[in-house]
């Protein structure tokens, strides 16, 4: 399935079966428990908590090399009513009770990516980018939150290359780089899309050096990193910032 066309049929499963289970874990195919008794300790948070639905923590990405969001975990009491929206495609239930959310906890619950093949970090670059440049979303429609922690996991994965010289990394960066300069489209979020699958295998065979020379001009220094945002997000993204409030200095 298409990702929209998963996370409807997996939402839609979990209300269904809602009376013949307690608790979902909601796991993607590149997550994994980061200890044995992970599981024993997400039960556990529901048990201190008997009004609690909807539990969210951070796991350790090798991609960004930092504890990001994250693993859902639901009662069978949450409701999705929606859709998510293209890019935007995990919306949040319905829910009686209260939501917790844990951030960088630290002792890790799960692990995201942590050996990605070259196609997965492709992905992850291209996904990234698409939530970062949120291409026909209008002034009023920008996500704000999702520009600056875009952008903050793009920084991530520059640190990540230049800290273990990983061409996975390089990768990534490439993909997002297509993203960000139009090569491909809005559909590269999908692992189906032919033109994200095209891309993948045609650099996936470049040499780490001739990606390297794609990235490091966009990443090298802070006046091309900040130049890079600006045309990344564009004038209604900048528009946007502006009007929250943010100063793209400190993005």
């Amino acid at each position: 399935m298409g990702n929209l066309q998963a996370q409807a049929a997996l939402y839609g499963c979990i209300m269904q079966r809602a009376k013949d289970f307690d608790l979902f874990i909601k796991l993607d195919a590149d997550m994994a428990f980061a200890s044995e008794d992970t599981l024993a300790r997400v039960i556990d948070e529901f048990r201190a908590r008997p009004t609690m639905d909807h539990f969210i923590v951070d796991c350790n990405d090798y991609m960004t090399g930092e504890q990001i969001l994250g693993v859902h975990t639901f009662s069978g009491r949450v409701k999705w009513e929606s859709n998510g929206r293209g890019i935007f495609n995990d919306p949040s239930p319905k829910r009686p009770g209260s939501r917790t959310i844990v951030r960088k906890p630290e002792t890790p619950y799960f692990t995201h990516a942590a050996n990605p093949s070259s196609l997965q970090a492709f992905h992850f670059g291209a996904h990234r980018a698409l939530k970062l440049v949120q291409r026909g979303f209008g002034v009023e429609d920008k996500r704000v939150e999702a520009m600056k922690s875009q952008w903050q996991a793009l920084n991530g994965v520059w640190n990540q290359f230049l800290r273990h010289g990983d061409r996975r990394h390089a990768l990534a960066l490439v993909a997002a780089d297509l993203i960000i300069s139009g090569t491909l489209g809005d559909d590269a979020h999908d692992y189906h899309d032919a033109q994200l699958l095209s891309a993948s295998e045609t650099y996936a065979l470049q040499p780490g050096s001739e990606l390297a020379a794609i990235i490091r001009p966009h990443w090298e220094t802070p006046e091309a990193r900040k130049a890079y945002f600006e045309r990344s997000v564009g004038n209604a993204g900048l528009e946007k910032l502006r009007q929250a409030g943010v100063d793209v200095e400190q993005v």
